[in-house]
C-alpha cells in the first residue's frame, strides 16, 4: 500500500484499466470553438511512461462532460457520450468504430459493461429501461428495452454471459406518468437481450459486481442515515440478495459514496471505497464460496 506519484500530462474525468495499462479520459477546453476535446491518456504501469493520444472526439463546453462514459471492454476502450459510442485502440487512442446510441441518458453518468464477446450499454440513474449491446466482433448492434413497465436503470454487471442490472420501478405502463412510490429490483438479460428474471420488490444494492462466478452488491444498509454498508451476494435464479458483510463506516453511508463508481474488483476481492472531501477509507471483502 505505498503511495508512488507519477506527473500526468493532463487530468482524467474517468479512468479505466486493461492489459497493464491505466487509461485516463482527458478532457481539453477550446473555449473559442465552445468544445472540449476529449483525449485518451494511456499510462503504462511496466515503465510509468504516459501518452496523450489524438483527440477521439468533441463535446459542448458545458455540462456534456459529466454525462460521459469511459470503460476497457472485452480487449478495445469504449467511450460513450451525447448518443454516441466510440470503439477506441487501446494502443493508438484512434476511433475504430462508431455506433449511433438512441437510448437516453440520466443525470449522471450513464453505464458501460463487457463480457464474453459483448459490451452493454445504458443511460443511468433517471434515463429509463433502454440498452444498447454490441457485438464486438461482428460490430452489430441492438438497442433492447425493459418490457412492461417504467424502469430507471442505475447499475450493470456481467458474469459468465449474463448482464444483471438495478432499476427502479413504478409498476405502470411507459406510457403512464410516474407516480411517487417506486419499488426497487434486480433484472437478468441473457446474451441475445431476452428478459430471463426480476427480482421482488426489495431493498437492492446501488452496486453491483461479478467475481469469480458469483454475483455481489454493495449499498447503504437500510436508510443513509446508517453508519454502515452491506454487502450481499445475489441467488442466480431468484435474484434476491443476502448480506454477507457489514462495513462500518465513519459517517452516513450515501455522505460517502466515493464518486460514481466507488466499487471495484480485482481477481476474488470485491473492493469499497468510502470518501468524503476530507478522508477516505478501502475496504476490501474476499466472498465466501457460497
Amino acid at each position: 500500500m505505498a503511495v508512488t506519484t507519477h506527473p500526468l500530462p493532463r487530468c482524467g474525468i474517468n479512468i479505466t484499466a486493461g492489459d497493464g495499462s491505466i487509461y485516463l479520459e482527458a478532457a481539453v477546453a477550446d473555449v473559442k470553438n465552445e468544445t472540449y476535446a476529449i483525449h485518451v491518456e494511456r499510462f503504462s504501469v511496466a515503465d510509468g511512461r504516459t501518452t496523450l493520444d489524438p483527440s477521439a472526439a468533441s463535446v459542448f463546453l458545458g455540462s456534456d462532460i459529466a454525462h460521459t462514459q469511459f470503460e476497457f471492454a472485452d480487449g478495445w476502450l469504449w467511450l460513450f457520450f451525447d448518443n454516441e459510442v466510440l470503439q477506441i485502440s487501446p494502443t493508438t487512442g484512434l476511433v475504430v468504430r462508431r455506433f449511433t446510441s438512441t437510448i437516453n441518458q440520466g443525470g449522471a453518468e450513464p453505464l458501460i459493461v463487457g463480457d464474453d464477446g459483448d459490451v452493454w450499454f445504458a443511460g443511468g440513474a433517471g434515463s429509463g429501461a433502454q440498452f444498447l449491446r454490441i457485438d464486438v466482433s461482428s460490430g452489430a448492434t441492438r438497442t433492447v428495452t425493459m418490457p412492461g413497465e417504467y424502469a430507471s436503470v442505475y447499475g450493470l454487471a456481467t458474469d459468465a454471459g449474463r448482464l444483471l442490472f438495478l432499476y427502479l420501478a413504478d409498476g405502470a405502463n411507459s406510457n403512464a406518468p410516474i407516480t411517487t412510490t417506486l419499488t426497487n429490483h434486480i433484472g437478468e438479460f441473457s446474451p441475445s437481450g431476452r428478459l430471463i428474471a426480476t427480482s421482488r420488490n426489495e431493498a437492492v444494492p446501488s452496486n453491483i459486481v461479478g467475481v469469480s462466478g458469483g454475483l455481489y452488491g454493495v449499498g447503504p444498509d437500510g436508510t443513509c442515515t446508517s453508519t454502515s454498508l452491506s454487502v450481499t451476494v445475489i441467488d442466480p435464479v431468484s435474484l434476491d440478495d443476502r448480506v454477507i458483510a457489514s462495513l462500518t463506516t465513519p459517517g452516513t453511508t450515501c455522505l460517502g459514496d466515493g464518486g460514481y463508481r466507488p466499487v471495484a474488483t480485482a481477481g476474488a476481492d470485491i473492493f469499497v471505497l468510502y470518501a468524503t472531501q476530507t478522508a477516505a477509507t478501502l475496504y476490501r471483502v474476499t466472498p465466501h464460496s457460497d
